[in-house]
């Protein structure tokens, strides 16, 4: 475990994350209105010292999209600290400009100015596929990506050649959990279900929300009532049928976590913090947070400490 005293930090791949300091910490620093990231091992010290100002990610791979501190421009890091590829390619607002190298594919999604799309780079900075859709997201599938074509705003699926496998007609397409469904906004009603990878509705969308799906009765879901604002609704667990096996309690749930039998639940409080907790609605930890993202398969994810030392429980 790493203590809290990182700004921002991520889950760690292979004993490694990128982190960005606080301001009592050494290498607070700031370069061009930004707070530089480097990359921390798992006792919290600094293996390359804040020098990027942005990261797309690290994977199993040597290398990582990175964005100059002085530049602004992003190009492949390696995780001694050197160029692979010098930063060439100019990223597209708070986005990162070169996303995360997947490990057995070896390519990025990757953002080119001069047409306005997103493409695939390889590890050598070339494209792999040439810039052709708005919008790439990974969803957990090594051979699928969501993608939204230039002329539309919807999304469908896309294989890592570009070629459409599912044709855009959702809103939004999250990740392929190990059910192997992924939630799906649906473009006419903007209800979510879960779809799976032919794009075929599984669980008919009828809720506000839905998390990676990564137990078939356990998924975390957030109701829909007609008229009611989405952070008025509650969160609970459903079966992949959409029936409730937890009915609405949370005011937050995050991703379940199988291999660790872990997900983050807010309960209803005052204070608003968030608990670990099991698939037996027991929890794990006496540690309250203030924020706890998803569960690594490794046992990890970044957490904020809860300012309170004794959170009411009411």
């Amino acid at each position: 475990m790493i203590e809290p005293r990182f700004n921002q930090i991520s889950i760690p791949v292979k004993g490694l994350c990128i982190a960005s300091p606080s301001r009592n910490d050494a290498m607070y620093r700031v370069i061009k209105y930004c707070v530089p990231c480097g990359i921390v091992d798992l006792s919290g010290e600094w293996v390359i010292e804040p020098k990027w100002k942005d990261t797309g990610g690290l994977s199993e791979l040597d290398y990582f999209g990175a964005q100059d501190a002085e530049s602004g421009l992003w190009g492949i890091a390696r995780k001694d600290g050197s160029w692979q590829v010098e930063p060439y390619l100019v990223g597209k607002g708070g986005f990162s400009g070169i996303g995360c190298f997947n490990p057995h594919t070896q390519i990025a999604k990757a953002y080119d100015e001069a047409s306005d799309l997103w493409g695939f780079i390889d590890g050598s900075g070339k494209w792999a596929v040439k810039p052709f859709t708005k919008w790439i997201d990974y969803v957990g599938d090594d051979k699928i990506y969501a993608s939204s074509p230039a002329d539309s705003t919807l999304y469908g699926l896309i294989d890592t050649e570009g070629n459409w496998i599912v044709e855009p007609k959702f809103k939004v397409i999250g990740d392929f959990g190990k059910t192997g469904c992924a939630y799906a906004e649906s473009g006419e009603t903007e209800l979510v279900g879960l779809i799976d990878k032919q794009g075929n509705w599984v669980t008919e969308p009828k809720f506000s929300y839905i998390r990676t799906p990564n137990k078939s009765n356990f998924i975390p879901a957030k109701k829909y009532i007609e008229g009611k604002r989405s952070e008025d609704l509650l969160w609970g667990f459903i079966d992949l049928s959409g029936e409730w096996v937890v009915e609405p309690k949370y005011l937050d749930i995050g991703s379940y976590n199988e291999k660790c039998d872990v997900a983050s639940v807010r309960p209803k409080g005052k204070d608003g913090c968030y608990r670990l907790m099991n698939s037996k609605e027991e929890f794990v930890s006496e540690q309250y947070f203030s924020e706890a993202s998803a569960f690594s398969d490794e046992g990890y994810c970044d957490a904020r400490p809860y300012k309170l030392e004794k959170p009411s429980e009411e």
